[in-house]
């Protein structure tokens, strides 16, 4: 089965959303996303109610970040699917990492949080040219691809990593997506955390190790609880950021 009606309509939106332009950068750019979910939950595995939870969980995470002092919004990235939170990009120190993670669970509706972001010295704005060019790219790659639904994945790149967060119709499918993000110039390496359709962990509920949510606030807080979910709940976090798999790219030949 092949999804190229589609395709055409899909590359139609991103048209749309390219014209948004620098709106899309902003918490208004992802309210405006999140208003477009609609267009697409047809086309989707997940079921049409929890592709709107999503929306919700994405926007209350966003302004979450966004309000932070340390400008988390710049430094991490989010995608989320079936109330899995995957965060990449690059952090000053371990506070803001776990900070990141803390503030990922304190939204409702999370189900898993896969910490990838990592302790660097510089932020993910030095690196958008390349890390933008190879997204870019591999979302073309997987559009144009008759045998993937692309619209059950999303992606993030940081520093020529690509982080792979979906639902696969089946492992075959899966791996037709790893091929074509390994086989793009600057990949160094491609890590998976999408599950198969059939995965019984993709609705898995909210380990009983993670904090409570909390509702709406208007900023987090002060004392930064990220350390002490660490201690808490390190078990639950480490068993949900355990990716399905890991590809170095420099060790594997060349797609035929």
């Amino acid at each position: 089965m092949t999804h190229r009606p589609c395709r055409a309509w899909a590359l139609g939106v991103l048209g749309v959303a390219a014209a948004l332009g620098s709106v899309a950068c902003s918490p208004v750019g992802v309210a405006v996303g999140a208003g477009a979910t609609a267009g697409v939950t047809a086309l989707q595995e997940r079921p049409v109610g929890q592709a709107f939870a999503d929306a919700d969980i994405k926007l209350a995470l966003t302004d979450r970040l966004f309000k932070t002092e340390n400008s988390l919004y710049v430094k991490v990235s989010t995608k989320v699917i079936e109330g899995r939170v995957l965060l990449a990009g690059l952090v000053a120190n371990e506070e803001e990492r776990t900070q990141a993670a803390d503030i990922a669970w304190s939204v409702p509706g999370v189900r898993a949080v896969i910490n990838e972001t990592e302790i660097a010295g510089t932020s993910t704005l030095e690196a958008l040219p390349g890390d933008g060019w190879i997204k870019a790219k591999l979302r073309v790659r997987l559009l144009a691809d008759g045998e993937v639904a692309d619209i059950n994945y999303a992606t993030l790149v940081v520093d020529g990593s690509v982080y792979i967060l979906g639902i696969g119709r089946n492992p075959a499918e899966i791996g037709r997506v790893v091929d074509h993000a390994r086989d793009i110039s600057g990949v160094r390496r491609v890590v998976v955390h999408a599950l198969t359709a059939d995965d019984p962990r993709r609705l898995a509920e909210r380990p009983a190790s993670a904090p409570p949510p909390r509702p709406y606030d208007t900023a987090p807080s002060d004392t930064r609880r990220g350390r002490t979910l660490a201690t808490a709940a390190g078990a639950g976090m480490e068993t949900a950021r355990a990716p399905v798999a890991v590809v170095e790219t420099q060790d594997l030949a060349p797609i035929p």
